[in-house]
């Protein structure tokens, strides 16, 4: 009934919400359709291209539109009504109208832009300032893409030494998974973003139909609303893509992303060399300024010592005669006055010396002879009696030896380890003597002396 009403081929638009082209050459597609707001499915039905119009459709949808047939892409079929007891309702679909889909990219892409500029956010990554220099970058780009290698090969040989640190983030650079995947990468280098001076987004090069990836919506909001400054090098020719718009700085390759890079060194090479002139000058002007006021003073200063010295050596002249003539005046008093008194103490010292002389030798003569007599009266004194004392000391000698060897023999019975050699022991503990076993406890260590060594023992 549905093939007998309906004509043989009809017109549709329709949103992709999925495709799969399978390995026979056939592609399969699920189309839906959605309320104005794109929110609230209205209509869906299964669509399949046959291989034989697969293969030539596919290329030439994408050469036109610039993008290759994914989900969420609006597009314009011609189909015809198809029905299965077994698998329903299905459209096989024998073209597709290109220019359908250019179109409504456009207004997707203008509707997303519009977006962002109502939301506030379009400039706001362009508003950010950018480093001076810049040299510690974050990449964003396939780790096999010849764009990120000649990127880094510009950088590291340049004929002026500049210096660059450059961290690779990777990403899928094409396809419906890119935009997911470079959200990911910037939100890994926010988490870093101090250790950055800028993000540098680049690829090098391709189709519309890869670069579609770089105008979408949540793609641009993140780039517009990122801390650092966005940097990009698609590698397009002609068309400027959304994320292009809202970044910081756009400019068309890797290469020419490099570029500028060292263009910008340069800049700041050359301004710190122009400043260094400038500074060098005003440094040899005010060298110049004070030097000739330097010399001013120094001849200025050179007038007031000069002056200065010559009336101090004058008054230091006329000091030092003034001086001379005291002290020799001083110096001639104080010699006659030393040689009177020197002339005064010699003779007092010259009759003290006699005089003390002959008492001396009166006085040695009277102690000689006194000597003389205590000597004879104390030597007949003295035999009887060192007699005796020597008969006394003999005595004491032989009472102190035979008290010497008793108290020898009573040290010698009270010696501890006396007991020992007649068979007893000495028990210690901690050090000490033991005498009460109340004292020890199971497990304590006794030393235990006999007269022959000591045993290690253990209370158990």
């Amino acid at each position: 009934m549905l093939e007998s009403q309906l004509s043989a081929s009809l017109w549709i638009t329709a949103e992709i919400n999925s495709i799969t082209a399978k390995p026979a050459g056939h592609c399969y597609l699920e189309l839906a359709d959605y309320d104005p707001l794109g929110q609230q499915l209205t209509a869906k039905a299964q669509a399949w291209i046959p291989a034989s119009v697969f293969r030539m459709l596919r290329p030439y949808f994408e050469t036109t539109a610039g993008t290759p047939l994914a989900p969420g892409l609006s597009v314009l079929v011609r189909a015809s009504v198809q029905y299965h007891p077994l698998y329903g309702l299905t459209l096989q679909i024998s073209d597709i109208d290109p220019v359908y889909t250019v179109g409504n990219i456009a207004l997707e892409r203008k509707k997303a832009l519009e977006r962002l500029r109502q939301e506030g956010v379009f400039d706001m990554n362009a508003l950010l300032e950018l480093p001076f220099p810049i040299q510690r970058i974050a990449v964003i780009s396939s780790p096999q893409a010849a764009g990120f290698r000649d990127f880094t090969e510009q950088l590291s040989n340049h004929p002026w030494g500049y210096a660059f640190y450059v961290e690779l983030f990777p990403s899928q650079m094409q396809g419906v998974e890119a935009p997911a995947g470079i959200i990911s990468a910037l939100e890994a280098i926010a988490q870093r973003f101090t250790q950055f001076d800028v993000v540098a987004i680049m690829r090098g090069g391709g189709s519309g139909s890869d670069l579609h990836c770089f105008d979408d919506y949540n793609l641009a909001y993140h780039v517009a609303q990122f801390p650092l400054p966005i940097l990009t090098g698609i590698g397009h020719d002609q068309d400027e893509h959304l994320i292009d718009l809202v970044a910081h700085t756009a400019v068309k390759t890797p290469t020419a992303l490099a570029q500028f890079l060292l263009d910008r060194m340069e800049a700041l090479d050359q301004e710190v060399a122009a400043q260094g002139r400038r500074l060098q000058q005003l440094i040899t002007g005010r060298l110049s300024v004070h030097k000739e006021a330097l010399t001013s003073l120094e001849q200025r200063v050179k007038l007031l010592i000069t002056g200065r010295l010559s009336a101090q050596k004058e008054a230091l002249t006329t000091l030092e005669q003034r001086v001379k003539m005291l002290i020799t005046g001083r110096l001639s008093a104080q010699k006659e006055t030393l040689t009177s008194l020197e002339q005064r103490v010699k003779m007092l010292i010259t009759g003290r010396l006699s005089a003390q002389k002959e008492t001396l030798t009166s006085l040695e003569q009277r102690v000689k002879m006194l000597i003389t007599g205590r000597l004879s009266a104390q030597k007949e004194t003295l035999s009887p009696l060192a007699q005796r004392l020597k008969m006394l000391i003999t005595m004491e000698v032989h009472k102190k030896a035979h008290a010497v060897d008793l108290l020898e023999q009573a040290i010698k019975n009270l010696n501890p380890l006396a007991p020992l050699q007649r068979g007893y022991a000495l028990v210690l503990h901690q050090g000490k003597t033991l005498r009460d076993s109340a004292t020890v406890t199971s497990g304590d260590r006794l030393n235990i002396l006999l007269a022959q060594g000591s045993i290690e023992a253990e209370v158990v």
